[in-house]
């Protein structure tokens, strides 16, 4: 599948693919129009409907040197392994949607699992080769409700309220005890925000925001060789997708610090990076560590 970047028919949006596997568009959209025309509002659809991105809602308009105005927004929660179309809508008294543009987003590898942190997307781990998600599909439901003996009868009054959020617990294994990795996956579980469980086929799982419960959970350490391997059993809970307004972009793994260091000086730096869109590119090439 390519990872070159996809552009609408009038030429006005492009899409870019992360390069290093992590599941993630990243949207640019040019236009003449003055940002007060707007506001512009980058939706995404995979063919369950149209919802909003979260860092286009509304799309930041800036304007570049040539004139023009340029809007920038990555979604994290573009679905692996599917098609998904990418449209804006100028909201005014009717939302009409313009340079629609389609991307295939490569489906994860067989038992591989990302957990993405929304906020800090750099925290984001992928799970497959030496780190494990164990048995994902447990998952728990309560009623919500009461049951009232009733005087002189043998049938109580029942009040059924629909039920609970659905808790599950997270078992992340890994087993070769590397510092850096212990580490991170104890920034990821430990930071506060909602995380994004996406996992391939195999796991018979959709995708689900959830959100640690505050339930105190230990960190397992058995085994030989200096006790190499570790479990964390998270106790989450399922909650709704996260608000889209006003998120800013966040790029995963590599940002304008990242990137700086790799650059021989700031005036080098500023040569290679003229745009916002050159940067944003630049870090989806960056693969996790």
């Amino acid at each position: 599948m390519s990872l070159e970047p996809v552009s609408s028919a009038d030429g006005l949006m492009t899409l870019q693919l992360h390069a290093g596997g992590f599941p993630a568009v990243a949207v640019r959209y040019q236009t003449i129009m003055p940002p007060h025309v707007g506001p512009f509002v980058l939706e995404a659809n995979d063919g369950s409907g149209w919802r909003r991105v979260a860092t286009g809602d509304p799309l930041a308009m800036c304007a570049s040197r040539d004139g023009t105005w340029e809007g920038h927004a990555l979604d994290l929660r573009v679905q692996p392994g599917g098609r998904t179309t990418y449209a804006l809508s100028v909201v005014g008294r009717s939302m009409v949607r313009t340079s629609a543009v389609s991307i295939d987003v490569p489906a994860l590898r067989p038992g591989s699992a990302w957990i993405k942190h929304l906020s800090a997307p750099g925290l984001s781990v992928l799970l497959g080769s030496g780190v494990e998600l164990l048995h994902p599909e447990g998952r728990t439901v309560d009623g919500v409700g009461s049951v009232t003996p009733v005087m002189g009868s043998r049938h109580p009054h029942v009040f059924q309220g629909g039920v609970s959020a659905v808790t599950r617990q997270l078992n992340v294994r890994i087993s070769d005890g590397d510092r850096l990795l212990v580490q991170r996956i104890r920034r990821l579980l430990e930071t506060p925000g909602p995380l994004l469980v996406q996992s391939s086929e195999c796991y018979g799982m959709d995708d689900v925001f959830v959100a640690w419960t505050g339930e105190s959970f230990g960190e397992d350490r058995h085994g030989t060789g200096g006790w190499r391997v570790r479990t964390w059993p998270l106790p989450v809970v399922e909650v709704a997708a996260p608000a889209t307004h006003r998120v800013p972009l966040v790029t995963p793994f590599a940002g304008t610090e990242e990137l700086s260091r790799l650059a021989a000086s700031w005036s080098a730096f500023a040569e290679q990076y003229q745009t916002g869109w050159a940067e944003i590119t630049a870090s989806m090439s960056v693969s996790p560590t």
